[in-house]
């Protein structure tokens, strides 16, 4: 992905300056319960461990989601195979069904959802 590589012809942070935020979009990361996973911690860990064998799940080719797994895995040295699909609908439901071990998409998707304490939609 060109646009998260550090090479290139010049700085962004030194070249362009930002000038506002135009929208923001809550991400959730999603782990099948399978993994035994229960943090950010515990996934890096694996991938490290076995990156060949990690991949992760989008609902598009080159989203923000693509992005913030492609960025958290690169700045710790890791590899991984994302996976995207024609929307969300079957990664959703693949995360569960343990075809892929992680997603990331955006927090409407995962209303239906409860956390360990019952809340919907909540970390």
């Amino acid at each position: 992905m060109r646009a998260l590589d550090d090479t290139g012809p010049f700085d962004v942070g030194r070249t362009l300056a930002p000038i506002t935020v135009l929208t923001s979009q809550p991400l959730v990361i999603a782990a099948n319960p399978r993994t035994g996973w229960t943090s950010i911690a515990d996934m890096m860990a694996a991938a490290k461990a076995n990156p060949a064998a990690l991949s992760f799940a989008t609902p598009s080719a080159g989203g923000t989601n693509v992005i913030v797994g492609e960025m958290m895995f690169r700045r710790a040295g890791v590899k991984v195979l994302n996976i995207p699909y024609k929307g969300g609908g079957q990664a959703v439901q693949d995360v569960p069904g343990g075809a892929v071990p992680w997603a990331c998409w955006a927090r409407g998707r995962s209303c239906p959802a409860r956390n360990r304490a019952g809340s919907a939609c909540l970390p």
